[in-house]
C-alpha cells in the first residue's frame, strides 16, 4: 500500500469557509468579535461541526451555535440555509430518498427532514452524538454516555420501534457502515479503538470486537475521534486529533493525512464524484480532492 494510492500529486487542502476575526461598533463602543467571512460554521467556543453528503455529492455542514444547518454552494458563494434546529453538536446523515436525518443532542431525539423541508420527530429519548443510516431506514446512533465505558449504540427500526444494540463503550462517537452495509465501524473518542460490529438482517448487531488501532499524539491519551466516513473499498476515514487517519479492511492505520495540525471534528465525501474529502476543525471547513471515492 502507498499513500499514493489516496492523494493526488499537487493536491493541497482548500479552504472552504474559515472564521476571521473583525472589530464591531455598538453605540460606538468598539468590540472584538469572531465572525465569518460566509455565514457561520461554529462559533469560538466549540470544536466540532458535523458535516454530511446527500446522494448527488452536495455537502452540508451544521453551525453548534446556532442549529442552523447549511449547503455549500461553491467558492466564494453564500451558504443556502437548509433547515433549523436546535443548537447543539447534532450529528447528520442522509437515508434513503434523499432524507436528512439529524440527532438533535440538547433535546436527545432524532429528526428527518424529506425532500419537501418537512421536519418531523422519530425518535425520543436517545441522547446521542452521531449517527448512520442504512438502506432500509434503520438508524444507528452512537450514546457517549456520562462516564468511561458506559456508551452504547441505539438501533431505531423505521417503525419507530429503539432499542439498544451495543453497550460498554468509551465515548463512542463517529459512526458508519461498510459499502455493503454488512459491518458498522463505531470510533471510541475516549480511547485507542473503533468496534466493529457484524449488522444483523434486523438491525441488530453481534461480534463486536475493539478492530481499528488509533494512532494518537503525545499530549493525548485518546484519539478524539468525532466522525469516520468509508470509501468504496471499505477503507474506513477518521476524523481525529492527528489528521485524517485512514484504516484499511483489515484495521490498520494506512496513512494519516494532517490538516495543517488540527484536531479534526467532521469528515465526509462530497462532490459529483465523490472524490473530494470535506473536513471541519472547529473554525474552518476544508477540502482536498483525492483518488478514492
Amino acid at each position: 500500500f502507498s499513500i499514493r494510492a489516496i492523494v493526488r500529486e499537487k493536491e493541497d487542502w482548500n479552504i472552504v469557509l474559515r472564521r476571521r476575526d473583525v472589530i464591531l461598533r455598538l453605540n460606538d463602543h468598539a468590540l472584538a468579535a469572531s465572525v465569518y467571512s460566509l455565514p457561520p460554521v461554529v462559533d469560538v467556543h466549540t470544536m466540532a461541526a458535523s458535516i454530511a453528503s446527500d446522494g448527488e455529492g452536495k455537502v452540508y455542514v451544521q453551525d453548534p451555535s446556532h442549529g442552523d444547518i447549511f449547503r455549500i454552494i461553491a467558492d466564494n458563494k453564500p451558504l443556502a440555509l437548509f433547515a433549523k434546529v436546535s443548537p447543539g453538536d447534532n450529528g447528520l446523515a442522509f437515508g434513503p430518498n434523499g432524507w436528512l436525518y439529524i440527532m438533535e443532542t440538547q433535546q436527545a431525539r432524532i429528526l428527518v427532514r424529506n425532500p419537501d423541508g418537512k421536519i418531523t420527530v422519530t425518535a425520543e429519548n436517545i441522547p446521542g452524538y452521531r449517527l448512520t443510516v442504512t438502506h432500509d431506514g434503520n438508524i444507528h446512533a452512537a450514546s457517549p454516555g456520562s462516564s468511561p465505558y458506559s456508551g452504547t449504540i441505539w438501533l431505531v427500526r423505521p417503525n419507530g420501534q429503539k432499542s439498544i444494540v451495543a453497550e460498554g463503550l468509551n465515548g463512542p462517537s463517529g459512526i458508519c457502515l461498510t459499502p455493503d452495509g454488512l459491518w458498522l465501524c463505531v470510533a471510541e473518542s475516549r480511547g485507542h479503538h473503533a468496534y466493529s460490529y457484524q449488522v444483523q438482517a434486523d438491525g441488530g448487531l453481534q461480534y463486536g470486537e475493539p478492530f481499528y488501532w488509533f494512532h494518537v499524539p503525545d499530549s493525548a491519551n485518546d484519539s478524539g475521534a468525532i466522525q469516520v466516513c468509508m470509501d468504496r473499498q471499505g477503507w474506513a476515514y477518521a476524523a481525529t486529533r492527528m489528521g485524517i487517519q485512514v484504516f484499511d479492511r483489515n484495521g490498520r492505520v494506512t496513512a494519516i493525512l494532517p490538516v495543517h495540525g488540527k484536531q479534526l471534528a467532521g469528515i465526509c465525501f462530497g462532490d459529483a464524484d465523490f472524490q473530494t474529502l470535506y473536513v471541519t476543525t472547529g473554525n474552518a471547513v476544508y477540502r482536498r480532492r483525492i483518488k478514492t471515492a
